[in-house]
């Protein structure tokens, strides 16, 4: 299922995330990258777990009450 696939997805950047030490600029931005990665794999779930409960919005406007 896709929500499995991404929760695997986010166990593996937390563990790397983890694993990372910030020495130095590179390491920082991948650190960032892979927070943001992070935050997509979570929207996702959530965006998924909504459309599965037949949940929806109109519009942008109404999609951000």
């Amino acid at each position: 299922m896709i929500v499995d696939s991404l929760l695997e997805t986010l166990g593996e950047y937390t563990k790397k995330l983890r694993e990372l030490t910030l020495n130095d600029w590179t390491t920082f931005y991948a650190g960032i990258y892979l927070l943001q990665a992070q935050v997509q794999a979570l929207i996702d779930i959530v965006e998924r777990g909504c459309a599965e409960l037949g949940l929806k919005v109109e519009g942008y406007v109404e999609g951000g009450s």
